[in-house]
């Protein structure tokens, strides 16, 4: 037997939406946690984005994109040993890393390593708020 495929909510389909429109945009692009609030998700669900990103019904609309940034950035990497001692590859490396970055996000895997240790007892806005400060220093104490 068949799994039916679930339909996306209203909020799912903007998500998605902004999602498409925000991929390799140039100059300034929103936030994950941006384009949830602008899909009507509260503060709250926008910031615990993963558990959204995450979900089969997103990761469903969203894996076909993820597959053909894969094979786009395999082909950047295959371009890079071609063009090494060209100016295109500062441009080739520049495509990678987005590529890479975009993959990682919309397929809910971290994008960024923070080290978090001695915030067990802090409440979750709290919590929150440490993060910020952490990630403004750059993930450094």
């Amino acid at each position: 037997m068949k799994k039916k495929k679930k339909n996306l909510t209203q909020k799912q389909r903007k998500l998605v939406k902004q999602i498409l429109e925000n991929i390799g945009k140039r100059g300034f692009t929103k936030t994950v946690e941006q384009m949830m609030l602008n899909s009507g998700y509260s503060v709250k669900m926008a910031r615990a984005q993963r558990g959204i990103i995450d979900s089969p019904t997103i990761q469903a609309e969203l894996s076909p994109i993820v597959q053909g940034m894969l094979k786009e950035r395999n082909a950047v990497i295959k371009a890079m040993g071609e063009k090494r001692n060209e100016a295109k590859y500062r441009d080739l490396t520049d495509a990678l890393d987005k590529l890479t970055k975009n993959i990682q996000l919309l397929s809910g895997k971290e994008t960024q390593r923070l080290e978090i240790t001695g915030y067990e007892k802090l409440k979750d806005e709290e919590l929150n708020d440490e993060l910020r400060k952490k990630l403004k220093k750059g993930g450094k104490d």
